[in-house]
């Protein structure tokens, strides 16, 4: 294996670890202001049930990142290594 594979492989394994740390934090973020969305709602106006329209919006957003944070993306992340590859390879 040569240096730049290992490199690439250790920068790649950095950026998904912290990748899971960021989706984490927008997960308790969404956990908590929806708590409070849910709790304003029920006490200021229970007549008009609107809490879940944040609710399902703001979850769309949670799902779509723990999709990008586990990786279902990665062919994105191999066409830019090829791209990258390729570039240095024609500066040589």
């Amino acid at each position: 294996m040569t240096e730049e594979s290992v490199t690439w492989k250790a920068f790649r394994e950095w950026q998904r670890l912290e990748e899971k740390r960021i989706f984490y934090t927008h997960l308790a973020a969404y956990i908590i202001f929806n708590i409070f969305f849910i709790y304003v709602n029920l006490t200021k106006t229970p007549t008009i049930i609107w809490f879940y329209y944040p609710l399902t919006a703001w979850g769309c957003g949670v799902l779509l990142h723990y999709i990008s944070a586990i990786g279902m993306f990665d062919y994105v992340y191999e066409t830019t290594k090829k791209t990258v590859e390729d570039r240095l390879k024609s500066q040589e």
